[in-house]
């Protein structure tokens, strides 16, 4: 469907710099001599005028009736003179004198954007100045400036200053003429203008993608003026390549929820099995401090059940698989991990008597009930990360496996947990 075509383009009308300002006025005179030239041309045959006539109605009820809609055709009016610079041109001709062309060409000579760098730089170092002279100043004061400026560049002695001594006077006697505001919304237009065709260009040479990447960076740097900072072009940039429709890969940017999400993901790849139940407890006080939004509340109340779950099959399945099923209840598992000690090698040998000897008395000795020491290999103090370790080492033992593979199951849930914590912070932040 071919867009409608901006009101302040059919008008030929200059878009306001605020949305304050009142046009009303403006508006009819304009609406009153477009529609006279219209049907003009409609009675020397031009048929595709009769349009545009038929179109006065709408024109009114939106430059006129609604506030709101006249915002947006005054936002969106750069949009379309940048496929209809004739128009534009046109619009300049009317506006701007002739002799303010030798004031623009000397400007960009010396690499000045525009009046007002001009006017914000110092004489010496040509550098902007404590006071930067934008849209909002007065008149009187860029006069004042401009009369500054000339008496400094006269003391200088050199053949550029005296070219922008004469430069500050030619500024000076063009902003006595009125003209200053068809300057302003002129070159305000004009900034607009130059980006859009520079994103056109870009997207025609990658097949409709407006990446994000150095290129894109450097031209929003390149846009920006004393009265367009970086972040009115960026906007102005991205919503012109949403009008557009231009393909974007942008780079996911950080917001204060992804903070979890990197920390589990630097945990897994630092951490090995045997320090997996301290990423766990990282990777809960991470989501704690990170998760604020009160949407993802519930969400986070049942990843950190679940992980309380699993880390107590992880305890239970240790202590299964290391102490005999009837000293589960009365052995205490200390948490520094000792190492095991290899007495076999410091008992001294044995004969065959005191073997004997030893088996008879062990057939008639009253039976007793066993403790934690009896059993061989000698004591050692364990932890559930030397368990895990020795799960990883004792391939042979399919409980022990059992916990490996519970391991990797949580691991497995809390990646599934970061991206979908990730989808929802993206979706809230777009």
């Amino acid at each position: 469907m071919k867009k409608r075509e901006n009101c302040y383009v059919l008008l030929e009308l200059l878009p306001p710099l605020s949305h304050d300002t009142d046009d009303s006025e403006a508006i009819e005179t304009q609406l009153v001599l477009k529609k006279s030239a219209w049907l003009g041309r409609i009675a020397r045959g031009q048929e595709k005028y009769k349009a545009y006539v038929d179109s006065i109605p709408e024109i009114c009820k939106i430059m006129l009736g609604s506030q709101s809609r006249r915002i947006h055709e005054a936002e969106t009016a750069a949009y379309s003179y940048a496929e209809n610079e004739s128009t534009l041109e046109r619009i300049r001709s009317k506006v701007i004198p002739r002799n303010f062309e030798d004031i623009k060409s000397t400007l960009s000579m010396y690499n000045y954007t525009d009046i007002y760098d001009f006017l914000s730089r110092t004489p010496e170092r040509n550098v902007h100045g404590n006071r930067i002279y934008t849209f909002n100043c007065s008149t009187e004061e860029l006069l004042e400036r401009a009369n500054i400026l000339n008496d400094n560049y006269r003391n200088l002695f050199s053949n550029e200053a005296t070219e922008k001594m004469h430069l500050s006077s030619r500024i000076a006697a063009f902003l006595r003429e009125n003209h200053r505001d068809s300057h302003d919304r002129l070159l305000m237009l004009e900034t607009k203008v130059a980006l859009c065709n520079a994103i056109n260009a870009i997207a025609k040479s990658n097949n409709g993608y407006v990446n994000e990447d150095d290129t894109f960076e450097q031209l929003i740097k390149q846009s920006v003026r004393v009265n367009f900072s970086y972040e009115d072009a960026y906007t102005f940039a991205h919503n012109y390549c949403n009008y557009k429709e231009y393909k974007s890969k942008q780079n996911e940017l950080p917001n204060k929820h992804s903070i979890a999400t990197v920390a589990i993901t630097e945990a897994e790849e630092k951490a090995n099995l045997t320090d997996s139940i301290d990423m766990i407890n990282m990777a809960n006080s991470t989501l704690l401090n990170a998760l604020e939004d009160d949407t993802i509340l519930s969400l986070e109340e049942t990843l950190l059940s679940e992980i309380e779950e699993v880390k107590e099959e992880v305890k239970e399945e240790v202590q299964h698989n290391t102490i005999p099923k009837g000293e589960q209840d009365d052995t205490v598992i200390k948490i520094p991990l000792a190492k095991a000690t290899d007495k076999k090698a410091e008992e001294k040998p044995v004969n065959a008597l005191e073997t004997k000897n030893t088996e008879s008395t062990k057939e008639t000795a009253p039976p007793q009930k066993a403790t934690f020491e009896d059993f061989s290999p000698p004591i050692r103090e364990i932890s559930i990360e030397s368990d895990i370790l020795t799960s990883t080492k004792n391939s042979k033992k399919p409980a022990t496996n059992k916990t490996s593979y519970l391991v990797i199951i949580l691991l497995v849930l809390l990646m599934v947990a970061s991206a979908i914590l990730a989808f929802i912070l993206l979706q809230d932040f777009l």
